[in-house]
């Protein structure tokens, strides 16, 4: 049972290390094309402006987002696993508390997943937009609007969902032997995702910090992986045995 225990841990790490990686690529692949890119074009509501914009790009900018654009979502999978291998090495903070952050946590990546593959739609509709009248443009546009709305609802979910299956997870670190800075570091990740959902639910235009939320639970998830590698009895995620929720 140990050697069991103790060989999901391991590849829990390398399943957080592997999706803050990718998912860091994701983002550094899919950035340059939006760069300098015309201020109708970015904002949340105007989805046909970005179907135009990724219809004009140039061959290379198409293959960053069609690299980057995949790795969001495709990449899932491994955040399911280090969620999975964080609920087993916290058996002794009761089993309520950390299934309720597990259940929580993997509807968030589920709606992850969902908004994620709405912006790999993009590309398929940015190639029918060039190769349409503007009769069939504004189909699309229509359809690209309906992609957003749908990608909007989801990074909301996500938020609010992630957030909260963290700030669970984060009391339990908190009373246990973990290294003290990570369970801090998920207070801050669970914090900021939680905000950024409530700013995006009031208004769209107060999104703005769904990209840092996004970039610190990156950060939290490589975090993640280092911690579930590491084998020192000071980084083991045992905590004391408690009553569960």
């Amino acid at each position: 049972m140990r050697n069991a225990t103790e060989q999901l841990r391991r590849v829990g790490a390398a399943a957080a290390l592997m999706y803050g990686f990718t998912l860091l690529l994701a983002l550094v692949l899919i950035t340059p094309p939006f760069l300098g890119a015309p201020a109708d074009a970015l904002e949340p509501s105007n989805a046909e402006a970005r179907v135009r914009l990724v219809a004009g790009l140039s061959w290379g900018s198409r293959m960053l987002l069609k690299v980057g654009f995949p790795l969001e979502f495709l990449n899932v999978p491994l955040l399911v696993i280090a969620l999975v291998a964080l609920w087993e090495s916290l058996a002794g903070s009761g089993l309520g508390r950390r299934t309720l952050a597990l259940v929580a946590s993997l509807l968030g990546a589920m709606f992850l997943l969902i908004g994620h593959f709405q912006r790999f739609i993009l590309l398929t509709l940015a190639d029918r937009y060039l190769a349409s009248d503007e009769t069939h443009r504004a189909g699309i546009g229509a359809a690209a609007v309906l992609g957003e709305s749908v990608s909007q609802t989801a990074d909301v979910a996500f938020n609010a969902l992630l957030g909260t299956g963290l700030a669970f997870f984060a009391v339990a670190l908190t009373r246990g032997a973990v290294a003290r800075w990570f369970a801090w570091l998920t207070w801050a990740a669970a914090v900021l995702c939680l905000i950024s959902a409530v700013l995006s639910a009031i208004d769209w235009r107060l999104g703005f910090l769904s990209l840092p939320a996004l970039i610190l639970f990156v950060l939290w998830t490589l975090a993640l992986g280092v911690i579930l590698w590491r084998g020192s009895a000071s980084d083991r995620l045992h905590v004391a045995e408690s009553r569960g929720v």
